[in-house]
């Protein structure tokens, strides 16, 4: 799963213009899932955009490049899964309440 990661943090990466190796891309989404871990807020925000912008600028990347960078993976990486489950549960007609604590 982390090679499908890789390849969307080095597709991101290149389309902010930033060219990041194939090291450099597993390296960089190894780092950002290990910090969501023990994630402070719901979908890892804080960890993940704190330990990818370090990252980035570690390989390089000028800050303001990191930041976009780092919050456009973020949409990317957790958005499709998001609207892919509840498209999933919407087609199994689960009611709202299953889903509620």
């Amino acid at each position: 799963m982390k090679a499908v990661g890789a390849t969307t943090c080095g597709l991101v990466a290149l389309a902010f213009g930033v060219r990041l190796s194939v090291v450099g891309a597993v390296v960089a989404i190894c780092v950002v899932s290990l910090a969501t871990a023990v994630p402070p807020a719901p979908a890892g925000l804080g960890a993940f955009e704190v330990a990818a912008v370090l990252i980035f600028e570690l390989f390089g990347v000028p800050n303001a490049t990191a930041i976009g960078l780092t919050v456009v993976l973020h949409i990317v990486l957790f958005l499709p899964v998001v609207v892919f489950g509840l498209f999933c549960l919407w087609r199994l007609d689960v009611p709202p309440e299953v889903g509620c604590v």
